[in-house]
């Protein structure tokens, strides 16, 4: 009896599908993002001159702005890397 094991190649991934994940990506954490803003807004009533939790639109800018930088932090090491999964 033999023992047929494969190791599975870490490879690249095809650019599209990198910009695919990335968007699947800001649109699941700013919807994330926003739940979680009002819920907190819902159950802690901040006083309303507390601006950084005037509007929501606050969390979406910086949740986009970050994963953006992610996206291409990912699509960078995905151009350089044997395993660029692995490695981010």
């Amino acid at each position: 009896m033999t023992n047929a094991s494969t190791a599975v190649q870490p490879s690249k991934l095809p650019f599209s599908r990198v910009l695919a994940a990335g968007g699947i990506a800001i649109v699941g954490s700013v919807i994330a993002n926003v739940i979680v803003y009002y819920l907190g807004v819902m159950l802690t009533q901040p006083p309303a001159d507390f601006l950084p939790l005037d509007s929501p639109m606050r969390t979406v800018i910086f949740t986009v702005l970050n994963l953006v930088v992610a996206t291409i932090v990912f699509a960078v090491i995905n151009a350089f890397s044997k395993s660029p999964i692995r490695l981010f």
